[in-house]
């Protein structure tokens, strides 16, 4: 195709065709209002978008980066500090309960054993205790009321009380060493093996039945051995000797044998009383 440019007056020239062939053209344009100018239109340029750069530490963030570290390994090894503090007083004060407890546990010890009886002092204590049970089972160093017949000769007086009709008594002077040598249980065993009168209170006195004692004249005697003791309480294994035949002055023409049985006294109120007795002649 060829070039062809508008001219003034709707003429046109065109190259190569038409009646204009070979005529210089004149391609100097004039500037009038006929005329048109060929106008070269660049496209829009492209608005170019910032580029995505890395993120570049500035030297403000650098600073609080530095203290947000040195708070936070401070606020660590304060707590560390704090839970080191709190594990070692925890030890301190079980150190010092331990300690503690074992000065208690050896002062306890130390108190305790000011009041456990030597095994002298014991089997001492228990002899008067096992003599004296002997005499409220047998009757015998009781303190009666005492009277006199006519002739002079002494006998022990005895009372009738209407409490008991049929029964007679005679009257305790000193109730020491009867009542207020046994427990209240010991008592009772005591007063059932009298058909459960024994020992009784009538007002102001007491009262000892009026009983027939069939004394064992085989009966030698006993040795206390201590089995357990500590402050408040002792056992004893004794061992009761007998002979085969009656006694003549109290000695023993025959073979002998013996018994074992058990006695306790417990400590009340700092008094020792009897706990537990058997009666060495009874059944022997």
């Amino acid at each position: 195709m060829g070039y062809y440019e508008e001219t003034r007056q709707g003429e046109y020239n065109v190259d190569g065709l038409g009646s204009n062939t070979g005529k210089k053209r004149n391609n100097k344009k004039k500037n009038s209002s006929n005329h048109y100018n060929k106008v070269k239109v660049s496209p829009p340029k492209k608005e170019k978008r910032p580029e995505k750069r890395p993120y570049k530490r500035t030297k403000a963030g650098s600073k609080y980066f530095v203290r947000n570290l040195f708070i936070f390994m401070f606020v660590i090894i304060l707590v560390v500090f704090l839970l080191f503090t709190i594990v070692l007083i925890m030890n301190n004060y079980s150190n010092v309960d331990s300690s503690n407890e074992e000065e208690t546990t050896s002062e306890k010890k130390e108190d305790t054993s000011k009041y456990v009886l030597s095994d002298n002092d014991a089997i001492s204590v228990g002899e008067d205790l096992y003599n004296k049970a002997m005499n409220a089972y047998w009757m015998t160093a009781l303190e009666l009321e005492l009277d006199k017949d006519v002739a002079g000769d002494v006998f022990l007086k005895e009372f009738e009380l209407k409490s008991y009709p049929g029964l007679k008594f005679y009257k305790l002077i000193n109730s020491k060493g009867v009542i207020d040598i046994f427990t209240e249980n010991a008592y009772q065993v005591l007063s059932n093996y009298f058909v459960n009168y024994y020992i009784v209170k009538d007002g102001d006195n007491y009262y000892y039945q009026v009983y027939d004692v069939n004394d064992n004249d085989r009966y030698i005697g006993h040795e206390l051995t201590i089995k357990k003791k500590d402050n408040n309480s002792i056992s004893y294994n004794v061992v009761s000797k007998y002979c085969n035949k009656k006694l003549e002055n109290d000695l023993c023409l025959g073979e002998s044998y013996t018994k074992e049985s058990k006695f306790d006294i417990v400590k009340k109120n700092n008094v020792w009383l009897i706990n537990h007795f058997e009666e060495p002649k009874k059944d022997a």
